[in-house]
């Protein structure tokens, strides 16, 4: 027979997992579980004084992240698009002079 104290120890050691609530753009990548920590932190500082201050600091870490993430995909597609382009130019450029041809 296990006591409650013990039950809700473990709680506070090992979580529940966050519930899975979709609260986050999905172009944010671990939207779901930023969301989800998010909601979980403010939780278990809930009624405490310093909620206000968390609530505010969690919205401005996780926008952050989501920001940082999202201008590191659009980089990163640039890159790959010029990287398309400059193979494109280097095929016609052989096409023309008839160098990728094999005669």
């Amino acid at each position: 027979m296990k006591t409650n104290t013990s039950q809700s120890i473990r709680q506070l050691i090992r979580p529940k997992a966050p519930p899975k609530r979709q609260s986050f753009p999905h172009h944010v990548p671990f939207g779901r579980w930023l969301g989800a920590l998010r909601s979980w932190i403010l939780n278990v500082h809930k009624g405490t004084d310093s909620s206000q201050y968390l609530e505010d600091k969690a919205d401005s870490f996780v926008m952050r992240v989501c920001k940082r993430r999202r201008s590191n995909d659009i980089r990163k597609r640039g890159i790959q698009r010029a990287a398309v382009r400059r193979r494109q130019t280097k095929r016609r450029r052989q096409r023309q002079t008839g160098k990728g041809l094999v005669r």
